[in-house]
């Protein structure tokens, strides 16, 4: 116990980090959990309802396979700190990381960048950069790689998803129907599209028609409000420069007459 608190700084704080983290995982891992199991009923309930509402299934059932790939990278997370606690004397005894424990390191760095709900994963890079450096390429997990990077699922892997969740629930449900659905669906917009391209010059023209009402109707009221208003009003400015004029001529002719009197005057 007394030798517990003279342990490096390197070595307290990490085990402390450790702790947390752990923790954290446990959490989100319980809600990612839950979210399955919610979705795997609505999922049943929608199969349960008919073809009509397969769609809604294939977007909860993608909304599943993401909280799965969530959980699966929990999971190595942990594993990477169980391999790191028990690693830790020999961290402490190299100053280089340890081969044994390199790749739960480096991968544990990486995946600070991606899993936002676990903070201490961020503290746990800072002390590993510190350390170690950050030149992680070659040791990370590739498998934690993809699980951390979400990609949309095909059609083929949903459809195997629901065809387990409907045995699981003990209901039959094909999905070739559905494709049927779909593919006549597809059948009858395709012709939607090719009737536009034959016909689109009536909608053009009433469109056109319409246009060009809106735009006579425009010019009228306008001209309505023109002819209401009375002919435009002179600018303040205009009219203040009216008044400077006119009082210039007016002095410079009352000038040019008091000189010409007194012109006059004297010479009398």
């Amino acid at each position: 116990m007394i030798c517990g608190y003279f342990k490096p700084k390197f070595y307290k704080k990490c085990k402390h980090l450790i702790k947390f983290i752990k923790i954290r995982l446990n959490i989100q891992r319980k809600k990612k959990n839950a979210m399955v199991s919610f979705l795997k009923t609505d999922i049943v309930e929608i199969l349960k309802t008919g073809q009509e509402d397969d769609e809604r299934a294939y977007i909860k059932v993608e909304e599943l396979l993401e909280y799965r790939q969530m959980i699966a990278s929990y999971d190595l997370i942990e594993r990477c700190c169980d391999c790191i606690s028990s690693n830790l004397p020999l961290m402490l005894n190299q100053r280089e990381c340890p081969e044994e424990c390199r790749e739960a390191v480096y991968s544990l760095i990486y995946a600070a960048a991606w899993v936002r709900k676990v903070p201490e994963l961020k503290d746990l890079r800072a002390l590993f950069t510190r350390r170690y450096g950050d030149s992680i390429d070659a040791y990370i997990n590739q498998e934690l790689v993809e699980k951390l990077v979400w990609r949309k699922p095909s059609r083929e892997f949903k459809v195997q998803t629901l065809q387990e969740i409907a045995q699981e629930a003990k209901i039959s449900w094909d999905s070739l129907s559905k494709g049927s659905l779909s593919s006549s669906s597809s059948l009858s917009s395709k012709r939607r599209e090719s009737v536009k391209k034959i016909f689109p010059y009536k909608k053009q023209g009433a469109q056109n028609d319409e246009q060009g009402h809106d735009e006579k109707k425009d010019e009228s009221t306008v001209q309505e409000k023109s002819r209401l208003r009375g002919p435009p009003r002179q600018c303040e400015s205009h009219k203040h420069k009216q008044k400077v004029f006119f009082w210039i001529i007016h002095n410079f002719f009352s000038l040019s007459l008091r000189r010409n009197f007194m012109v006059r005057f004297f010479a009398s």
